[in-house]
């Protein structure tokens, strides 16, 4: 096991991978890396970053190839590694608009694997729980995709030298997984490994009761962290992965405050990501600065541009009642790469310039301190 994996298991710490929503979010996990020496996935899902030839994403525009090359240029002495979050077939829009079957979608999704590969990302995390053709994927089917695109990249990259597998078979839940049915689909991932490509994961991600919608975490885990028959639960679900020499990493934890941040460790969560946070603290600090200095026209834009993009629909509970507001803050940091928000951040930028506001460097301190919050309760700086 390398050194910073064998550091989190003994020292009870949790890894955090923490998603790319803006330039800022990535300065932000850079400068935190290199200044306290912790290490830091940072995960971008294909919607967010996906290769050139899939389009890009939303986040910057950018290409796979583009966000490599950025961390190259300026990551200084970080240790922050580039990571595929939630990589399988219709994951990314181009399989989704296309709406192409499932062959189709896994072949794109394994060049979509192959440039992340070629742009040298450290970890790859393998998803097909979706298929927009099928309302409900069995346990099996899952398993049987999961291991040809293992089995893919694994060639591909001539046996996964320095690369991280992370493995996941389950769409996000607000519920606990169920000890039976991960040590199912563990022994299946055993059996492939050991006799097919002869390479282990790093990570299963489990269900561990964490689930966001609209700006809160709405799991149980939220409401039952002093449920001591909980949290043996919990325990045991990750020391069962353990057993199999694998770490357990939980995704969704948005919104958890600190002090249940820090619960995870002692339950035997190894890692964690954090995405939509980050994109709603900027985009909280975008509106605060414009009614805090009367700035009416520019707010009132910027919550009809995030509207209208309708990005927050999926965040919204059953029966929602969230004011506009709320759901221009959800769906903010969808839009920061468009003409429309651009041409809206100059003019803000401007005007505030008169209070000697800057308004960049407002904007990275809000990720700067939602980033290290989220260390803070992930036990980091205990340790540092």
């Amino acid at each position: 096991m390398d050194n910073f994996l064998q550091k989190i298991v003994t020292q009870n710490l949790c890894m955090l991978g923490a998603g790319p929503m803006s330039t800022n979010t990535i300065k932000a996990v850079i400068e935190i890396s290199s200044k306290f020496n912790i290490p830091i996935q940072l995960i971008a899902s294909r919607r967010q970053i996906d290769s050139s030839f899939h389009g890009g994403g939303y986040v910057n525009n950018w290409s796979t190839e583009n966000l490599s090359e950025y961390l190259k240029i300026n990551s200084k002495n970080a240790a922050v590694f580039l990571s595929r979050d939630h990589s399988g077939p219709w994951q990314g829009y181009y399989e989704v608009e296309n709406k192409l079957n499932v062959d189709e979608a896994m072949d794109s999704c394994k060049k979509s694997l192959e440039t992340d590969i070629d742009a040298g990302f450290k970890f790859l995390h393998l998803d097909p729980s979706i298929d927009i053709h099928k309302k409900d994927l069995d346990t099996d089917t899952i398993l049987s995709r999961l291991f040809e695109l293992y089995g893919h990249i694994f060639e591909y990259s001539k046996g996964l030298d320095g690369i991280y597998v992370e493995l996941g078979t389950d769409l996000q839940s607000d519920k606990i997984s169920s000890v039976e049915e991960t040590q199912y689909i563990l022994e299946k991932i055993k059996k492939f490994t050991s006799k097919e490509i002869k390479h282990q994961p790093t990570f299963y991600v489990i269900q561990n009761g964490t689930k966001v919608l609209e700006m809160e975490n709405v799991g149980e885990y939220k409401d039952k962290i002093i449920n001591k028959k909980f949290n043996a639960k919990i325990r045991e679900l990750t020391s069962l992965i353990n057993d199999y020499g694998i770490l357990s990493k939980a995704h969704n934890c948005d919104y958890l405050e600190i002090e249940t941040l820090e619960t995870l460790a002692s339950t035997g969560v190894n890692a964690v990501n954090i995405a939509p946070e980050y994109g709603v603290a900027e985009t909280k600090e975008i509106l605060r600065l414009c009614a805090e200095n009367n700035l009416t026209e520019e707010y009132e834009r910027f919550v009809q541009i995030s509207l209208d993009s309708r990005k927050w629909e999926k965040w919204l509970k059953p029966n929602s009642s969230l004011k506009d507001e709320d759901k221009a803050t959800i769906s903010g940091h969808y839009i920061f790469s468009t003409s429309e928000f651009i041409e809206l951040k100059q003019k803000i930028s401007f005007k505030l310039k008169k209070y000697k506001i800057d308004f960049d460097l407002m904007l990275y301190n809000s990720v700067y301190r939602s980033v290290y919050d989220s260390l803070l309760g992930l036990n980091w700086f205990k340790n540092v």
